[in-house]
């Protein structure tokens, strides 16, 4: 079992969870490493930055397989294979994006905002997207048909945690104003 976490010297670390050691230490970032995941493959670790760059890393031995400059603080990053191939969804700036790694020259708009967006989720399935924004609206986003499904303005300051609880049928979100809703 193993965890990944950024740091702000722009490294990613994989974690042995048996023995709390480090295992791996991914170096690439020009900036601190803003968000982590694992892809659904499970042989791919995905990292964003605040230096705009989403890099996609071999989980095995740390080798970079791809990268991508969004040229925009990147908030949210998740590859996830069953959109189409391995698709990367990202949340930068304003704008919500799908990018193949097959083509990094495609960078395909799903959802622009009129606002920041601060932090992002992603359901299991891939299907649903949420996304919190600097202004306290969260947006659940539906990644397939391209529309916003719900939208709503419950913070007053940025929206700093989200999460799908899909058992639930609802969303989490915390806030800058101490809020959790």
């Amino acid at each position: 079992r193993e965890a990944a976490s950024g740091s702000a010297d722009g490294s990613v670390h994989l974690w042995d969870l048996q023995t709390g050691r480090e295992r791996l230490r991914f170096l690439g970032h020009a900036g601190a490493v803003s968000c982590v995941a694992f892809a659904g493959d499970g042989q791919t670790v995905i990292s964003g930055g605040f230096d705009g760059e989403v890099c996609l890393w071999r989980r095995s031995d740390g080798t970079e397989l791809h990268r991508v400059n969004l040229r925009l603080p990147v908030v949210f990053a998740v590859a996830e294979p069953r959109l189409r191939g391995q698709q990367i969804l990202v949340a930068s700036g304003k704008a919500l994006q799908q990018q193949a790694p097959s083509d990094p020259k495609e960078l395909i708009n799903l959802r622009e905002s009129n606002h920041y967006l601060s932090v992002a989720a992603v359901s299991n399935q891939s299907r649903l997207l949420v996304s919190g924004t600097d202004v306290g609206m969260v947006v659940v986003y539906d990644v397939e048909t391209k529309t916003d499904l719900w939208r709503w303005q419950n913070h007053r300051g940025s929206v700093t945690t989200v999460k799908l609880l899909p058992e639930l049928g609802s969303v989490l979100s915390a806030s800058s104003d101490g809020t959790l809703v």
